[in-house]
């Protein structure tokens, strides 16, 4: 056989290596004369080597000879290398060179021995030659040039390994022919390389290792010819393709188009990135990011929101070798989407580019984002990190699946549970202080509602009356534990549901560390019997039920068994009824039992309020508009209580009634996490009811549940002997099926009914307050502001008005900047009982919200009426727009539909220095504009409001704001009410807010410059 077949590639790879190497020598500053003295010192070991290679035996090479005579008269150096060469004389440049061609030769023989991959020898040759790193002094074409090279004689051995790999019979295949049809797609090197092929050495070798490389280089060179082998497939010939075609059939119409405009990217991926490159008005978005966008694959919001602060190229670099293809230098994020701030300005260039793409998903997009963003206004932002990675896993599941829409928030209800409520990632940032104080109590798995800390598992006192009076501690629950386990068994998080079915089985454990150290084997907090004969009867009365329920244990003395502790009971009458509640005050006391557990463990819980059920109305009413809904409520009876506790945390739930001890066996009423244990057991049954039974509209606020239904929809429901909505009996008899028990009166459906103590009108689409619902509201505030109780509050009477008014704020959120104050106040505090002094600034916020609670009627939360400044119109006299901006010099509003200018200096009493400030009072005095229209005959109902200060967006998104900024709201809101008027403000780049900015900067000509119609006017910025 002729020559081994790396031996012409070979010369040709070492004289271009060569050659680069002397170029780099030229490249390196030297004067002209040095440098022709270079070159001809470079030539000599060209020639040398590349005579010893064409003499060098056919097979491995352990030592070649051509490094033996290229290494003859070097030079001492005193380093090596291409770092060091630029320090070095000529002949130190030089032997820099030669030992960068031994290396590259060192390589490719060791891929030619069989002991390294072709992959690995590519990139190892790439790293070597340093390709791609445009290193000031190189000469990038030679370098390229030599480590095509050496791919094209890596590629050559490839080859002949492929084609002499023993058969089944052992020996090898024949070579293959030399014509053109077979030398397709080959680098040139290969094909004028024919005919030297190396003798054939596998008798040398050990059939295993010949087979196991043969396995590897027949990979490599199969995937290098595939596109010359490849026969075309039949793909109604795929298992999938009769399924697939059904599926495709009845898709949304929005599905089918985003399907369709996908399959035509997928055609030529490169084509269509390149048609967007050069087209007018295309966004600006990174380009790697616009390759998921046509690909229909989740968008990386950290490399978008880089994408707005970064100075860097953002492409990713791309190098060919002949058939191999590496890709270096990828973009790493310079900023990372960590808020909701973040995540809204990554999300609106993410929508603002698949729009371009995908025009028709402007509805989808938008009702995303206000699902996200209403996810961001209802959890505190320690646990904004939740709803980023809900949000991720949503767009990733979405992009697997053609048959969602990002607007499809039922079909996440899994990811919701997982991420965001109650049992999601939300609980792991707690405090360092906290961390400590849990010490070695907590575990990884100490987020199971079931899991008890080891220092009360191992509790000797405890230990000794749980063993010597086990008929005191039971476990007590009517749910039917099998049936839920069977209907949750193929629940997308079978650990979570573990959980929750041991806690059931064996009681659940309330998230607490264990008992504090300060704290005492036993303690009794039972407080003397009630005075009120009528409280103390309803005592007896709850005590004698639950002994027959079996929730309490029968009374065992007047003294507390060692380990015991005893809270007080209180009474209450329930909220909009005239019956009493019991109540077990676990804060009550130096060593209470909410003592024992973080406020961080039990963070996290999302209650479905008003906007959830405005969401399902609204989905709903679009569906099938025209047609009349119903609403309809179903209540849990005594949802607490149906939850089973530990025996060691029952130990600790004693009731003194009467002067005898009782041990509440069941979750309470009062206690800090109480609420989590029960939604820990009833998220299960919202994904059963939603996702096994086919509920269509399902809300859940603690133990209430509602839905909105068509009117014609109704089902027989034969335990109450009569018709109910569809859903409410669906899930009725879900509850019958698992044990949970109801009241005929608590269910209920009709037109007009309450919610969570609101009433919902579903012909007028509006939920307010019932009349006397709003008299105690303002009794309330007006008592908090009373000078005659004094100017201080406790702490817990700071948090209890908190409460009440966030609660009323659900029917008007635009009254929302009434709590600045307050919360700047009681911020940091802990002592609840501590005394807090309430200034004039929250009596005038509270005093604020109670005058317009007084005139507004609610609130159109039902309504169909969503909208972004996108969707407002041109033409219409109902609608305007408007883009403001600010600079250290003034104020700037720019009215493009109207061609409408406005600046003014900046304020002098206004804080010094802050940029924000301006750009919210920019917003503020852009709305102070609405009653000039009005008082000329122009009755504007919508105004979008675009800035480029993500700031001030987020304060009048959220309308919350510190005390600094909240008179800005509060003007704000106060020309809304009067006029009626809805608003929107949006983020835009600054980029596209030139206008405005001249403006600011009292560049008018710039203005008019870009707008020659624009008519410039001053004007005065608002007063706060």
């Amino acid at each position: 056989m002729s020559d081994a077949p790396d031996s012409a590639p070979k010369q040709k790879a070492q004289g271009t290596a060569k050659q680069a190497a002397a170029s780099k020598v030229r490249k390196q500053g030297e004067s002209a004369s040095s440098g022709s003295a270079n070159q001809q010192q470079g030539k000599q070991p060209e020639s040398s080597t590349a005579g010893s290679s064409t003499q060098q035996p056919a097979g491995p090479t352990p030592s070649g000879s051509s490094t033996q005579q290229s290494s003859q008269g070097r030079e001492p150096q005193s380093g090596g290398g291409a770092d060091t060469e630029s320090h070095a004389g000529p002949s130190g440049r030089l032997q820099a060179d030669l030992d960068l061609t031994r290396t590259c030769e060192d390589l490719v023989d060791s891929f030619r021995r069989g002991q390294a991959q072709k992959g690995a020898t590519l990139l190892a040759l790439a790293a070597a030659l340093r390709v791609g790193t445009h290193d000031q002094g190189v000469d990038g074409d030679a370098v390229e040039t030599a480590f095509e090279s050496y791919c094209a004689q890596v590629d050559e051995i490839a080859k002949y390994h492929d084609e002499n790999r023993p058969n089944d019979s052992g020996e090898g295949t024949q070579p293959r022919g030399d014509t053109p049809e077979e030398d397709r797609g080959r680098p040139e090197t290969l094909s004028k390389s024919k005919g030297k092929r190396r003798a054939h050495r596998s008798a040398s070798r050990s059939p295993s290792k010949s087979r196991s490389r043969s396995r590897s280089t027949t990979r490599s060179s199969d995937e290098d010819e595939q596109p010359a082998k490849r026969q075309k497939q039949d793909p109604s010939l795929f298992a999938w393709a009769s399924a697939n075609s059904v599926a495709e059939s009845s898709l949304r119409p929005e599905l089918q188009e985003t399907l369709k405009l996908l399959r035509n990217h997928e055609k030529d991926l490169k084509f269509a990135k390149a048609s967007l490159r050069n087209l007018v008005g295309v966004p600006e978005f990174p380009e790697a990011e616009w390759t998921n966008v046509l690909l229909g694959k989740p968008v990386n919001l950290n490399h978008v929101l880089s994408g707005q602060y970064t100075l860097e190229q953002d492409e990713k670099h791309v190098e060919k070798f002949g058939l191999v293809e590496l890709s270096y230098r990828t973009a790493t994020p310079s900023k990372i989407v960590k808020n909701a701030g973040d995540w809204i300005i990554a999300w609106q260039r993410t929508t603002a580019a698949t729009l371009y793409a995908f025009p028709h998903r402007r509805a989808e997009l938008d009702g995303y984002y206000l699902h996200i963003f209403g996810l961001f206004s209802a959890i505190h932002a320690s646990h904004h990190n939740c709803i980023l990675d809900y949000d991720r896993r949503v767009r990733k599941r979405v992009a697997a699946m053609r048959t969602l829409l990002l607007t499809d928030t039922h079909e996440f209800a899994d990811l919701r549970d997982q991420f965001i409520n109650i049992f999601g990632a939300s609980t792991s940032h707690a405090s360092e202080e906290s961390k400590k104080r849990a010490g070695s109590n907590r575990k990884p798995h100490d987020e199971e509602a079931c899991y008890v800390p080891d220092s009360i598992l191992n509790d000797p006192v405890i230990n000794d009356t749980l063993r010597s009076r086990p008929d005191l501690f039971k476990i007590v629950t009517p749910i039917k534990i099998d049936v839920f386990e069977n209907l949750l068994s193929d629940h997308p998080n079978p650990a979570f549901i573990a959980s929750v079915v041991k806690g059931l089985r064996e009681g659940f454990w309330p998230f607490a560390d264990g008992r504090p150290d300060q704290y005492p084997d036993t303690w009794d907090e039972a407080r003397p019997p009630l005075i009120d004969e009528h409280a103390r009867q309803f005592l007896r009365d709850q005590r004698d039920e639950e002994i027959a329920l079996g929730r309490y244990s029968p009374a065992f003395g007047s003294d507390l068994l060692p380990g015991m502790f005893s809270m007080p009971i209180h009474v209450v009458s329930k909220p909009h009824s005239d019956k009493l509640r019991l109540i077990n005050n676990l804060s009550a006391g130096k060593y209470s039992l909410n003592g024992m557990i973080r406020p961080e463990s039990i963070k996290g819980a999302v209650l479905d309020g008003l906007p959830a059920l405005g969401h399902e109305y609204r989905k709903l009413k679009a569906a099938h508009p025209g047609e009349d809904i119903i609403f309809w409520k179903s209540d849990v009876s005594q949802a607490y209580h149906r939850m089973p506790m530990s025996p060691y945390w029952q130990i600790f739930q004693v009731v003194t009634i009467d002067g005898q001890r009782h041990v509440d066996r069941c979750n309470t009423f009062g206690g800090r996490a109480s609420l989590r244990v029960w939604l820990a057991f009833y998220c299960c049954v919202a994904w059963i009811a939603v996702v096994k039974r086919r509920i269509t509209s399902l809300v859940s606020y603690v133990d209430d549940n509602a839905g909105v239904q068509l009117c014609r929809l109704v089902q027989w429901y034969i335990a109450y002997g009569m018709y109910v909505p569809k859903d409410q009996c669906t899930l009725l008899i879900l509850w019958d099926d698992l044990g949970l028990r109801h009241d005929r009166p608590k269910q209920i459906h009709g037109l007009r009914e309450d919610y969570v103590g609101f009433e919902v009108d579903t012909t007028t689409s509006h939920a307010t307050l019932p009349p006397d619902a709003r008299h105690k509201l303002l009794d309330a505030l007006e008592a908090f502001c009373a000078p005659t109780h004094g100017r201080r509050r406790t702490l817990a009477e700071f948090q209890s008005l908190a409460g009440y008014v966030n609660w009323a704020l659900n029917v008007f959120p635009l009254l929302c900047p009434a709590l600045s104050s307050l919360y700047a106040k009681i911020a940091n505090k802990t002592r609840r009982f501590a005394t807090i002094h309430v200034n004039n600034a929250i009596r005038q916020e509270l005093s604020w919200m109670a005058t317009h609670v007084r005139a507004l009627p609610g609130i159109r939360i039902l309504s169909t009426n969503v909208w972004s400044p996108a969707d407002l119109s041109p033409g219409s006299l109902d609608d305007e727009f408007v883009m403001t901006d600010a600079s250290g010099r003034g104020l700037g509003l720019y009215f493009p539909w109207q061609h409408l200018g406005f600046h003014a200096t900046l304020p002098q009493d206004a804080p010094t220095g802050a940029i924000f400030f301006f750009e919210a009072l920019a917003i503020c005095a852009a709305i102070h504009k609405i009653p000039i229209w009005h008082r000329a005959g122009r009755i504007i109902r919508r105004i979008g409001i675009l800035s480029n200060n993500t700031n001030a967006v987020s304060i009048f998104q959220s309308l919350r704001a510190e005390p600094l900024y909240n008179p800005i709201l509060i003007s704000a809101i106060d020309v809304l009410l009067t006029h009626g008027v809805e608003h929107r403000v949006d983020h835009v780049p600054g980029e596209y807010n030139v206008v405005a900015d001249a403006l600011s900067r009292g560049n008018l000509d710039v203005a008019r410059a870009i707008d020659p119609l624009i008519t410039i006017l001053p004007f005065q910025p608002p007063t706060l």
